[in-house]
């Protein structure tokens, strides 16, 4: 068996002849020898440790992680515990070195995998060691950098327990779920109020760092990083809780029929007894004092894009985490808002939260689309995907009351909005994939669309009695509906003209989204 210093010499012969098209083939043959060599875990360490490559570093953690996969059942648990801790190490004392973010991931990932490739060979006490392990050196270290990978070390184990996101490790899905159900009772709430902690100081120091210093830049780092964890929990696959079930088939299907190019809004059902966390002030307060600083030419920023994914995700809450209605006879009596405002005031709250930051995002609508169009639609998108889960997870007048609120606050309503960002998508093609000059532009139609339809859909109250529509949302949709009526005739003009020319028409399955507002409205 070769020595680590000639695994080294050659792995980092096979990085430079790689560049050169006349020596390829001959390099990639020697990197997948060394990937797939037995016993290649201590060359590996010094690899990382000595190379002055980081493309040679990049193949040895790749290498590290499959090695360690491989030869699992050979290692002892002394060896396992000192590997842990050796890349525990490694991504934390390199935190801030640029050139090895890439290797940091792969090393991040390697060190979920650990954890999960043990999990059920471990105590309770043990699982917990890990995290405490990884508190503790990002605080020996003390950089904030380091504390930075610990949050990304984090968001690793998340993505690695969940079902929709786990790596293939050659095991059962039993053993899958078990990690998924284990880790959410045990440890899953924790590393939220963890990451809360650590996004509200971050922020506190992004809105009072100079801007543009390092201090700036540090902190929105953190920032990112947090936000990111907390996205990544409220992301999370939840096992059956009461009445809200969101399994992990569920999700896979919804993953692959969502829009092209767009995420789709799923509903987010952890529970009640994640409502004490998820629905105080506390937890989303920081994000509202946060969100003015990341407007304008900060909007296309990590830290903003980290922001507006998380109040997305707070925005597809739903289920079981609203406490259930109390219905009284004076509730029953009511209607509309007032029925809601009385029956479900901590979603009305909530809802009044994500309309305080999401609405800035979209309006004024023309404005808004106009960035978008020039190629900076992000924040449009997630405010059409924002508005989206609203929709889907409230009732009309959850969202009617949260309006009135709003708009006391001359923020204008959801229906408003809605009607606003419809009716110039539409007018800016939106209506047709064919005719749009942006991809992005029919899904974000679509999803508005598909509000209106719930919006408008006849629904029960909180007595069980047929509650109309609210009125603003009937006149918002009433000329909206005009617009969709314009919109779809244009493009049906346009496609009669193209089958004309091609003497073919050509349909894509399914009756379009803009009919079914129609038929609603009428």
């Amino acid at each position: 068996m070769a020595s680590v210093e000639e695994y080294c010499t050659a792995v980092e012969r096979a990085c430079h002849e790689f560049q050169n098209s006349a020596t390829q083939a001959h390099a990639e043959h020697v990197l997948l020898l060394f990937r797939r060599s037995p016993g290649i875990i201590p060359a590996c360490r010094h690899i990382l440790e000595h190379s002055g490559s980081v493309e040679a570093r990049f193949h040895a953690a790749c290498a590290l992680r499959e090695a360690l996969l491989r030869e699992w059942a050979s290692l002892t648990a002394d060896e396992r515990n000192g590997l842990r801790t050796y890349l525990l190490q490694y991504v934390l004392v390199h935190a801030a070195e640029v050139q090895l973010q890439v290797v940091r991931s792969i090393l991040e990932g390697t060190l979920a995998v650990m954890l999960k490739r043990g999990w059920m060979e471990t105590s309770a006490e043990g699982r917990a060691a890990f995290f405490q392990e990884l508190d503790a050196s990002a605080k020996t270290v003390g950089s904030p950098a380091a504390q930075i990978v610990s949050l990304q070390v984090m968001e690793a184990v998340v993505s690695e327990f969940s079902l929709v996101t786990a790596s293939a490790l050659g095991l059962s899905w039993e053993f899958h779920e078990n990690c998924r159900n284990q880790l959410e009772e045990q440890f899953l709430r924790q590393i939220f109020e963890h990451a809360v902690h650590s996004a509200q100081q971050a922020a506190s120091q992004v809105r009072t760092a100079a801007p543009g210093s390092e201090a700036a830049a540090g902190a929105a780092s953190s920032a990112t990083a947090a936000m990111k964890l907390m996205a990544a929990v409220l992301a999370w696959d939840f096992k059956a809780t009461n009445s809200s079930f969101v399994s992990a088939t569920a999700a896979i299907t919804a993953a692959m029929s969502g829009r092209k190019g767009l995420p789709d809004t799923t509903q987010v059902k952890p529970g009640a007894h994640w409502a004490d966390i998820l629905l105080t002030a506390a937890t989303t307060d920081w994000v509202i004092t946060l969100m003015p600083a990341l407007q304008g030419p900060a909007a296309a920023s990590q830290l903003a894009t980290a922001a507006r994914q998380l109040v997305v995700a707070f925005c597809c809450l739903a289920g079981d985490v609203f406490p259930k209605p109390t219905v009284t006879s004076a509730v029953a009596a009511a209607g509309g808002a007032a029925n809601a405002a009385c029956a479900a005031p901590v979603a009305v709250t909530h809802v009044v939260q994500m309309l305080r930051l999401v609405l800035p995002w979209c309006m004024p609508a023309q404005q808004v689309l106009k960035q978008a169009l020039a190629g900076d639609e992000g924040q449009l998108v997630d405010a059409c995907r924002a508005l989206a889960a609203l929709c889907a997870g409230h009732k009309v007048g959850v969202l009617e009351a949260a309006s009135s609120a709003v708009a006391g606050q001359q923020q204008g309503s959801i229906f408003t909005a809605l009607e606003s960002l419809t009716c110039s998508f539409l007018a800016a093609g939106g209506v047709s994939a064919a005719s749009s000059t942006e991809p992005w532009l029919p899904d974000c139609t679509e999803m508005l669309l598909e509000c209106w339809s719930g919006l408008l859909a006849p629904q029960c109250g909180y007595a069980m009695t047929a509650v109309p529509p609210p009125a603003q949302a009937v006149e918002c949709a009433t000329r909206t509906a005009a617009a969709v009526v314009e919109a779809a005739l244009k493009d049906a003009a346009a496609g009669a003209h193209e089958v004309s020319c091609r003497g073919q028409p050509q349909f894509q399955g399914g009756e379009p989204q803009c009919i079914t507002v129609l038929h609603v409205v009428s």
